[in-house]
């Protein structure tokens, strides 16, 4: 895979305060062998400008426009549901065609609700399992996968370029 490629590839972004959280996540991702970029915030505001491109995350070939959000709901600055209603709002089309997996620690139904009806396409519950993730992959409306040598690309909603 050359330079050109790696630029093309769209990030898994993760949103989550706790470094324990986003450690486990990425090993994961790891694990399932999720070959897209991966790519950290810790709070909604830095979220927020990540998806818009602000500031340092406006070079995106370090900072891909994701194929998919792990979005926290408990999160300093900007809560997970306001990064959701913040996406719901923007007329970016890059946001529509992005799959929003929100996880929560505890799984309390009207938050849960209130992610379903803000945009999140699917929730999980911490500590993330990897039985779990890739069965909730599997399951995702939308979500393509492309193998690319050892592992696969994540596409949502659009078909990958190669």
């Amino acid at each position: 895979m050359n330079n050109q490629d790696e630029m093309t590839r769209k990030a898994v972004l993760i949103a989550d305060d706790d470094p324990e959280d986003t450690e486990a996540i990425k090993r994961v991702l790891v694990q399932a062998n999720v070959l897209n970029p991966i790519r950290c915030v810790s709070d909604g505001a830095e979220a927020i400008s990540y998806l818009s491109g602000e500031g340092p995350y406006a070079d995106r070939t370090e900072y891909p426009h994701p194929a998919l959000l792990l979005l926290d709901l408990a999160m300093p600055r900007k809560t997970g549901l306001e990064v959701l209603a913040w996406l719901r709002k923007s007329p970016a089309p890059e946001h529509k065609v992005m799959g929003k997996i929100v996880l929560t620690g505890i799984g309390r139904t009207e938050q849960i609700h209130q992610a379903y009806q803000s945009g999140a396409h699917s929730f999980l519950i911490k500590p993330l399992r990897i039985e779990d993730f890739a069965n909730l992959l599997n399951a995702l409306r939308g979500l393509r996968f492309v193998s690319e040598g050892q592992g696969s690309l994540l596409s949502f909603g659009e078909v990958l370029a190669k």
